[in-house]
């Protein structure tokens, strides 16, 4: 299924549909895009299922419901399962070919500028958005013109337990030069700021646009040459190239790790043990790690068509 999404909003959000998405983890991530207290336009992005398998997901998506648990009015101290159902999404669905994250952020700004829209975003289909994160996002981009990438603060969960905060580290006493603010500085020194959730100015990027590839009459503001630090290397690229980026301190976002053995290089989720990991499940060599780390730090400078010179030593 590929439908020309009709645009309603300002906003439209990329959502990534991995093959082995569990349908009661996308409902949450559904229930949230659909009762934003600002809606939003999303835009589901696949590399193909099974006909079975693709009306299960569009029947959630069409309705998508969550359970929550109340008090019982009968027993006291007791707890009875209540369904709730969420708002009718304004969508589409696109399969694409996938084969980084990078191809899914293109894929969603690309869309952004076909449907003419003021901001985009990115979600995962396993993951959850606040319900009031995307007007608390627009409110401070009105209220701040000059800022072209608004992070929310992400809860990181890993089996379901809540790890640490992410998208916080602009805060800390002496790390950037003015507090919320990423700069260059303190990105070149620390890999620190997620993608997913984020609330992008699509006419901050394109007023960098010599910075971006272009290709058969197509923009691709993440390079996909790069592995594991594509969008690294963008935000390193913004921030050197004056985009400025901010994060509102408010929980936006939750991340959801759902395996700890395995890492889809299509996601952006970088597991904290993928240098032990095996090859077969995804996973890198320390010096493949540090190589690409190296490389996102060296040539964010330069396009990704120079980027082919990039080859990982022996």
């Amino acid at each position: 299924m590929s439908l020309k999404l009709q645009k309603q909003t300002n906003t439209i959000v990329g959502v990534y549909l991995n093959q082995d998405l569990r349908i009661e983890l996308l409902n949450k991530c559904l229930y949230g895009l659909s009762m934003q207290e600002t809606p939003v336009d999303v835009v589901f992005l696949h590399e193909g299922f099974a006909e079975d398998e693709l009306e299960t997901i569009q029947e959630a998506i069409n309705k998508p419901v969550i359970s929550i648990f109340i008090d019982d009015p009968e027993k006291e101290g007791e707890k009875i399962p209540q369904q709730l159902e969420g708002k009718k999404l304004n969508y589409s669905m696109e399969k694409i070919e996938i084969n980084s994250f990078a191809d899914i952020f293109n894929k969603t700004f690309q869309l952004s500028l076909e449907g003419k829209y003021d901001f985009f975003s990115i979600a995962e289909a396993e993951d959850e958005v606040s319900l009031k994160w995307y007007q608390t996002a627009e409110k401070y981009a009105e209220e701040n013109e000059k800022v072209g990438v608004f992070l929310p603060l992400v809860k990181n969960l890993i089996a379901e337990s809540f790890t640490s905060y992410i998208n916080e580290f602009c805060w800390a006493d002496n790390m950037a030069e003015t507090a919320g603010y990423y700069d260059y500085m303190l990105l070149s020194r620390f890999n620190c700021i997620h993608p997913l959730g984020a609330l992008y100015r699509v006419s901050a990027l394109l007023e960098e646009s010599d910075n971006i590839e272009e290709r058969e009459g197509l923009l691709f503001p993440m390079k996909s040459s790069l592995r594991i630090t594509n969008y690294y290397e963008f935000f390193l690229r913004m921030v050197y190239n004056d985009i400025q980026v901010i994060n509102i301190p408010r929980v936006g976002y939750m991340l959801r790790h759902t395996t700890t053995d395995s890492f889809n290089h299509k996601s952006s989720k970088i597991p904290s043990n993928l240098g032990v990991m095996k090859p077969e499940n995804g996973g890198m060599s320390q010096a493949e790690i540090q190589h690409w780390t190296q490389a996102a730090l060296d040539d964010y400078i330069f396009s990704d068509n120079d980027l082919s010179r990039v080859e990982l030593a022996d």
